[in-house]
Protein backbone atom coordinates (compact mmCIF):
# COMPACT_ATOMS: atom_id res chain seq x y z
CA UNK A 1 0.00 0.00 0.00
CA UNK A 2 1.05 3.22 -0.81
CA UNK A 3 0.52 6.28 1.06
CA UNK A 4 1.50 9.99 1.40
CA UNK A 5 4.32 10.15 4.09
CA UNK A 6 2.77 13.71 5.39
CA UNK A 7 -0.75 11.84 6.00
CA UNK A 8 0.80 8.85 8.03
CA UNK A 9 3.63 11.24 10.10
CA UNK A 10 -0.30 13.52 11.02
CA UNK A 11 -1.91 10.27 12.00
CA UNK A 12 1.06 8.94 13.64
CA UNK A 13 1.31 12.71 15.72
CA UNK A 14 -2.36 11.89 16.86
CA UNK A 15 -1.88 8.40 17.98
CA UNK A 16 1.65 9.17 20.03
CA UNK A 17 -0.56 11.00 22.46
CA UNK A 18 -1.83 7.61 23.33
CA UNK A 19 1.14 5.58 23.58
CA UNK A 20 3.50 5.27 26.48
CA UNK A 21 6.82 6.63 25.28
CA UNK A 22 8.55 6.10 28.25
CA UNK A 23 12.22 5.91 28.10
CA UNK A 24 12.59 2.50 30.52
CA UNK A 25 10.26 0.72 27.98
CA UNK A 26 12.55 -1.16 25.82
CA UNK A 27 11.57 -2.57 22.33
CA UNK A 28 11.82 -6.13 23.74
CA UNK A 29 9.85 -5.74 26.93
CA UNK A 30 6.00 -5.55 26.45
CA UNK A 31 5.65 -2.07 25.33
CA UNK A 32 2.82 -0.48 23.50
CA UNK A 33 1.84 -1.93 20.11
CA UNK A 34 0.00 -0.68 17.17
CA UNK A 35 -2.32 -2.35 15.01
CA UNK A 36 -2.34 -1.00 11.20
CA UNK A 37 -5.53 -2.19 9.21
CA UNK A 38 -7.37 -1.62 6.15
CA UNK A 39 -10.81 -1.89 6.90
CA UNK A 40 -13.19 -0.36 4.65
CA UNK A 41 -11.00 1.32 2.24
CA UNK A 42 -9.30 2.94 5.41
CA UNK A 43 -5.74 2.53 6.95
CA UNK A 44 -6.58 2.58 10.69
CA UNK A 45 -3.88 3.10 13.64
CA UNK A 46 -4.86 1.28 17.03
CA UNK A 47 -3.70 0.99 20.18
CA UNK A 48 -4.67 -0.13 23.44
CA UNK A 49 -3.14 -1.11 26.58
CA UNK A 50 -5.17 -1.59 30.17
CA UNK A 51 -6.63 1.71 30.34
CA UNK A 52 -7.56 3.10 26.97
CA UNK A 53 -8.11 2.33 23.08
CA UNK A 54 -7.25 4.57 20.38
CA UNK A 55 -7.48 4.41 17.00
CA UNK A 56 -6.76 7.31 13.98
CA UNK A 57 -7.64 6.73 10.10
CA UNK A 58 -6.67 7.94 7.03
CA UNK A 59 -9.54 7.42 4.21
CA UNK A 60 -9.15 6.45 0.92
CA UNK A 61 -5.84 4.32 0.55
CA UNK A 62 -7.64 1.31 -1.31
CA UNK A 63 -9.30 -1.86 -0.25
CA UNK A 64 -5.79 -4.19 -0.02
CA UNK A 65 -6.07 -6.94 2.53
CA UNK A 66 -3.35 -5.07 5.12
CA UNK A 67 -3.12 -6.45 8.64
CA UNK A 68 -0.23 -5.83 10.98
CA UNK A 69 0.87 -5.34 14.62
CA UNK A 70 4.65 -3.90 15.12
CA UNK A 71 6.19 -1.89 18.34
CA UNK A 72 4.73 1.30 18.98
CA UNK A 73 8.12 2.94 19.84
CA UNK A 74 9.92 1.75 17.42
CA UNK A 75 7.44 2.84 14.34
CA UNK A 76 6.29 6.11 15.45
CA UNK A 77 9.97 6.86 15.75
CA UNK A 78 10.47 5.65 12.29
CA UNK A 79 7.75 6.90 10.71
CA UNK A 80 8.61 11.11 12.12
CA UNK A 81 12.18 10.30 10.18
CA UNK A 82 10.72 9.47 6.97
CA UNK A 83 10.85 12.16 3.98
CA UNK A 84 9.93 10.89 0.33
CA UNK A 85 6.53 12.03 -0.44
CA UNK A 86 5.28 8.55 -0.06
CA UNK A 87 5.93 5.44 1.92
CA UNK A 88 4.97 1.83 0.57
CA UNK A 89 3.78 -0.54 3.51
CA UNK A 90 3.93 -4.39 2.63
CA UNK A 91 3.50 -7.32 4.86
CA UNK A 92 5.29 -10.31 3.32
CA UNK A 93 5.98 -13.68 5.39
CA UNK A 94 4.53 -11.60 8.70
CA UNK A 95 7.05 -8.91 8.13
CA UNK A 96 6.24 -5.36 8.06
CA UNK A 97 8.34 -3.72 4.88
CA UNK A 98 8.86 0.00 5.13
CA UNK A 99 10.14 1.60 2.09
CA UNK A 100 10.54 5.11 1.58
CA UNK A 101 12.02 7.06 -0.98
CA UNK A 102 15.82 4.74 -1.35
CA UNK A 103 15.49 3.56 2.21
CA UNK A 104 13.50 0.01 3.21
CA UNK A 105 13.07 -0.62 6.55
Amino acid sequence: MIIKTENLQEISNKILQAVDTDATTSVTSNGDKIELVVVNNQLQLNVTNKEYYARVVIDNVGDENFKAVVDAKVFLSLVSKLYSEDVELVVEKNVLHIKSGNSNY
